[in-house]
């Protein structure tokens, strides 16, 4: 449990000061949350971490399959909220040093780096309204924990 705390700090604190010229300054913790909200949050707290979307993404932060493959896990571990949890995460760390920008960090995490481009060039509608919302909750404070 210590490590996990650990690597969720160490996580936020590399978010938020940047370890490139860059910085990316980003209430980590909370942008998860968000992020989980507008994933999961239309549905019973009881069903989130078993929820699997349409194209398969899996738990509270809908994480697709082949990233459990690329970080080592097996897919039935996205079940797991602690696993799923890591993961968003790593993906969501990922994308923001990447892209050096909440909005298309947001944009990728949620449909891939071609949707982030897409997304910023007003081309794809479902990343747009998804990034809106998250932004929304983010710099409003709307979200459950």
């Amino acid at each position: 449990m210590k490590i996990c705390l650990i690597s969720y700090i160490l996580i936020a604190l590399i978010c938020s000061i940047g370890y490139t010229e860059q910085i990316v300054k980003v209430d980590f913790i909370r942008l998860m949350n968000c992020i989980a909200q507008a994933e999961t949050g239309h549905l019973p707290e009881h069903l989130r971490d078993r929820a699997v979307s349409p194209v398969g993404a899996i738990g509270r932060y809908q994480i697709m399959p082949f990233h459990a493959k690329n970080f080592g896990y097996k897919v039935k571990d996205l079940y797991k909220p602690k696993i799923n949890k890591h993961m968003a995460y790593k993906i969501m760390a990922w994308e923001l040093k990447k892209y050096k920008n909440i909005e298309q960090a947001v944009a990728a995490y949620n449909g891939g780096g071609r949707q982030a481009r897409l997304a910023q060039k007003d081309r794809c509608n479902e990343t747009r309204h998804y990034v809106a919302k998250v932004l929304r909750m983010y710099y409003k404070g709307h979200f459950s924990k």
